[in-house]
Parts: C-alpha cells; sequence; structure tokens
C-alpha cells in the first residue's frame, strides 16, 4: 500500500497480492479515508484476503466533503458541515474513477466499483446510491444517519443503480451518551436500513450490529465490510 496522487488529489493505493505478476483486472473500491485509516489498513491481518484494488481518498475537508448539504454544527466547539457532498461525489466519478481505470488494470463496470467509509463516509456513501449509476455496491459502517433530514430526504428518492447492493454495519450503543440528534444514531441508521429494503429488496441489502458505541469494534467493522466486498462485486 502506498501513497500516491491521482487526478490531483492524494490517495493511498492498495493493489491485490499478486497483481504485478498478473495480467488480471481488478474490481476497485472507493474509500473515504484519512492518514489513521491509512495507518490501520496498512497493518490488518485481513488485507491479504482483499481480492479487489482499494483507492483511499484522503480526506481533505472531512466536514464538508462527506456531507450531502449545509448544517450547522451540532456543537459550538466544532465548525458547521459544508455539505459539498455532491461535488465530492462528481469528482470521484468524473475525474477520480477515470483516471484509476486509466492507471490500474481494472474492471470499471458499476458492478465492479464500490465505494465505503465510516461515520460520515458512511453517510456520504449511501448518499451516493441515489446520486449516480457509477457504483453498483455501497458500504457503510457506522455510518452518520443522524445526519439533520437525511432520513426523510432518503423517502423521497430512489436507488439510481437498480443492480446495487448494500452493506450497513454499527453498534447497538451508538449515540449513548449524547443530548443531540446523535442519541437517536441507532433508530436513524434503522430507518435508511428500512427505506433502503423497501426500494431494492431485503435480499440486496445487508446489515450487521455490534454491542458497542461510535468507536468500538472498529477493526471488526472495517474487515466485515470490506470483505463483504469480495463476495458482492462482479469480478469479471
Amino acid at each position: 500500500m502506498e501513497f500516491t496522487t491521482i487526478a490531483g488529489r492524494e490517495c493511498f493505493v492498495f493493489l491485490p497480492n499478486n497483481y504485478e505478476n498478473e495480467e488480471t483486472s481488478y474490481p476497485v473500491v472507493y474509500l473515504h479515508g484519512d492518514k489513521s485509516t491509512y495507518a490501520f489498513l496498512k497493518e490488518a491481518d485481513f488485507l491479504p484476503e482483499i481480492s479487489y484494488i482499494i483507492i483511499g481518498i484522503m480526506s481533505e475537508k472531512r466536514l464538508d466533503e462527506l456531507t450531502p448539504w449545509p448544517s450547522p454544527s451540532l456543537n459550538p466547539k466544532f465548525p458547521g458541515f459544508g455539505g459539498e457532498g455532491d461535488e465530492y461525489i462528481r469528482f470521484i466519478e468524473t475525474k477520480l474513477k477515470p483516471e484509476v481505470d486509466l492507471t490500474y488494470r481494472t474492471l470499471a463496470s458499476p458492478q465492479s466499483t464500490g465505494i465505503t467509509g465510516y461515520s460520515l463516509g458512511g453517510l456520504i456513501s449511501i448518499y451516493a446510491a441515489f446520486h449516480t449509476t457509477s457504483f453498483g455496491c455501497f458500504a457503510s459502517m457506522s455510518g452518520s444517519f443522524w445526519y439533520p433530514e437525511f432520513d426523510s430526504y432518503v423517502t423521497k428518492l430512489s436507488v439510481r443503480n437498480r443492480e446495487a447492493r448494500f452493506y450497513m454495519s454499527s453498534g447497538d450503543s451508538e449515540g449513548v451518551g449524547h443530548k443531540d440528534r446523535k442519541k437517536d444514531a441507532v433508530t436513524y441508521t434503522k430507518k435508511v436500513y428500512e427505506l433502503l429494503v423497501s426500494d431494492v429488496t431485503s435480499s440486496r441489502v445487508t446489515i450487521t450490529w455490534d454491542e458497542g458505541g461510535h468507536h468500538a469494534n472498529t477493526h471488526k467493522r472495517y474487515k466485515d465490510a470490506l470483505l463483504w466486498f469480495n463476495h458482492n462485486l462482479k469480478n469479471k
């Protein structure tokens, strides 16, 4: 795994075992990340099991890029949310993905392309499903579905790629201790799951729960989500 610049954006790239020694083309998953994501994955014991290319997109303005529309901060100690998600998704599908497909041996079809992230990264990954057909697999780890108006927004739209598959994971104690919208994180996650099921059927939507809060069991949540892609991305 190494850092590189793609379409003017700093990214880290994971190539599957034997990539350099064969001519096989691979599915691709776009992962919203940062330096801590890179450090974690670099040492992850499950990385050798990954059978696709990972493009880790380094967050430049996480609170802006990974949110679907502007919203005030839930805590006066932090800045508000910029809501630049549409521009960020458009950058991935119109600039980043085309360059990745030129640079690496990829399977470029939507059904061979995934998008995923943790927290706000999980939120924007599911949001993308309602705005583009460029991806066929969407995974959210502890997605921030408490984001203001997101649940009502999802009720008004349908998933663009009608063959899409979804994976969601969360802790049953998400939001415990908070006094703002985050306190109902579990309820919001369940609602988004139910809305996805009603749109694309239960056979295309997987959800898993574990015991813990937002920052608990991160290794398992990453492992389960990233290995889910192994079995759901089209590999030919």
